[in-house]
């Protein structure tokens, strides 16, 4: 390929949303990517997990090398399980980040974090775009192009339930486990506490070379059949496109501007060598914090410290008293079976309910006031009763903020996290709130099992340089023709529901929109 008319930077779900309508609009795409070799998938051999931890199969559940035990501090243990040690390696030192206060997750891989994400796909109605600059309609074409893409199982009601758009196809749902049955049948109506089952970026059926879901409960080490979507398995399609080209293991340093539009200057990975590519446009999609580093980094804004959003994250335990006694489960889908919205007064948290058999006994056990031992003990007893649930709060209880230090050719992003002083309070809202929802459903919250992660540890971030302020409307930096960014850091404010699906849709819009513009001369 010679010059080519985009380069896109990055390989994870915004990247490859931006490349498809640029691909198929004709255009010349080159994507490049610091990681080499995307994670593989299991065996398809593998066992179920109930099986692996009935018949003792170790290897299964801790590694060959017992990797699945090392510590990944208060983020989710799916970095650990569904992983290898270097997945996160490198990450935080090749991007030039430094942080105080603030968990950095990212990696080095083809695909970015949707190797190991929850698969929790949220499409928003249109009146969640209420503040954006005039995206709404194109949003909703968007989002129902990805969706065709990738392939979402789930119901319309259910969406609805949750105030989410269920104007998109969907493949039937997942089936529910026996806990998240028996939890949303026993559920009554009440105010501003809405119970239903999730859309997920996961195949019920076959789709193309990706099979349906096996129902191993394996999910937090990785889908053998390809269910679970990952960005990394599009690349061979994209590759068969005469117009597209990947070059992985480059690590971008810079991006400058030159005579003739943008200029890479990056590092191969491999060799060490320095790599230099230029284009008239260049699509940043590397991820919040290393696309914010190099955008403040081609406008030359040092010293200017800038929020970032995040939306704090709580953990939980619930028991079901009336599943005491029952054997685990043998089949199923492994992770979220249910969704919860719970009102906060004038705040929303958005939530989410696992199986408590779908991750280590380890991880539950070191979250438990007691011995080791007798936590682990507790933890097998309880496993059949026990679902784990997350809550993702707004975005205004974070008190973040980032700043491009050093020196033209060499800057570091720092990074300062925090909560914000309405934090506390609403985790206590929170907490009487819950208790009281799930009661009223026959669950019980375990005492003492709320507690935050860690700011950044559960990997929603961006609105660092949102459209209609630091970008156009279509992502086009300000005073920086030709560069855009279409990842989660263009988006003008977090949602409190997982933003994936959304940062896809927003990439396939923008890229949409360049398109458009190449088509007419711009």
């Amino acid at each position: 390929m010679s010059q080519p008319d985009v380069i896109i930077v990055g390989s994870g779900p915004a990247g490859v949303s931006a490349a498809w309508p640029l691909v198929d609009a004709g255009l010349t795409v080159l994507m490049v990517d610091a990681g080499v070799d995307a994670p593989a998938p299991p065996p398809v051999e593998r066992p179920t997990l109930a099986e692996a931890r009935r018949t003792g199969l170790v290897r299964w559940l801790l590694g060959g090398k017992l990797e699945h035990l090392r510590t990944v501090g208060n983020t989710s243990p799916k970095l650990r399980t569904a992983a290898a040690a270097e997945f996160t390696q490198g990450f935080v030192e090749a991007n030039r980040i430094v942080s105080r206060g603030f968990h950095v997750i990212g990696t080095l891989s083809p695909g970015g974090l949707s190797a190991v994400w929850g698969a929790v796909a949220c499409p928003l109605p249109e009146r969640s775009f209420a503040g954006w600059p005039s995206v709404g309609a194109a949003m909703e074409l968007s989002y129902r192009r990805v969706a065709e893409r990738i392939g979402l199982s789930g119901s319309r009601l259910d969406a609805e339930v949750l105030g989410l758009s269920g104007d998109l196809p969907l493949d039937p749902p997942l089936p529910l486990s026996r806990a998240a049955h028996s939890l949303l049948t026993a559920s009554p109506r009440s105010a501003g506490f809405a119970l239903a089952r999730p859309i997920n970026a996961v195949l019920s059926r076959p789709k193309g070379d990706r099979g349906a879901c096996q129902s191993t409960k394996y999910c937090m080490w990785r889908c053998s059949s390809r269910a679970i979507y990952c960005s990394a398995d599009e690349l061979p399609a994209l590759g068969r496109h005469p117009n597209f080209s990947f070059r992985p293991g480059v690590t971008v340093r810079a991006v400058e501007r030159d005579a003739h539009g943008w200029q890479i200057v990056g590092e191969d990975r491999r060799t060490g060598s320095v790599v230099v590519l230029n284009a008239p446009r260049v699509v940043l999609a590397a991820g919040a914090l290393p696309t914010t580093r190099l955008a403040l980094a081609a406008q030359r804004r040092f010293g200017e410290w800038l929020p970032l959003e995040n939306t704090p994250c709580v953990g939980f335990g619930l028991v079901l008293p009336r599943l005491f006694g029952r054997p685990l489960v043998e089949a199923g889908f492994g992770m979220a079976q249910l969704c919860f919205r719970v009102g906060l007064g004038p705040l929303d948290g958005f939530g989410l309910l696992y199986d408590g058999d779908v991750v280590a006994a380890s991880d539950i056990a070191a979250r438990m006031p007691l011995t080791r031992p007798a936590s682990i003990t507790l933890t097998r007893a309880l496993m059949p009763a026990l679902m784990l649930g997350l809550v993702y709060l707004p975005p205004s209880l974070s008190a973040n903020r980032l700043r491009l230090d050093g020196a033209v050719n060499d800057p570091v992003l720092t990074v300062e996290g925090g909560w914000s002083a309405g934090f506390a309070p609403a985790v206590t809202t929170l907490r009487r709130r819950l208790t009281t929802e799930f009661r009223r459903r026959g669950g019980w919250l375990l005492p003492g099992s709320l507690a935050a992660i860690d700011p950044g540890g559960e990997s929603h971030l961006g609105a660092t340089l949102p459209l209609g302020k630091a970008t156009s409307d279509i992502g086009e930096v300000a005073d920086a023709a030709g560069l855009y960014i279409v990842d989660a850091a263009c988006l003008p404010r977090l949602p409190v529901e997982h933003q994936t699906l959304t940062v896809m849709a927003n990439a396939d819009r923008i890229a949409s929109a360049i398109a458009a513009q190449v088509a007419n001369g711009a």
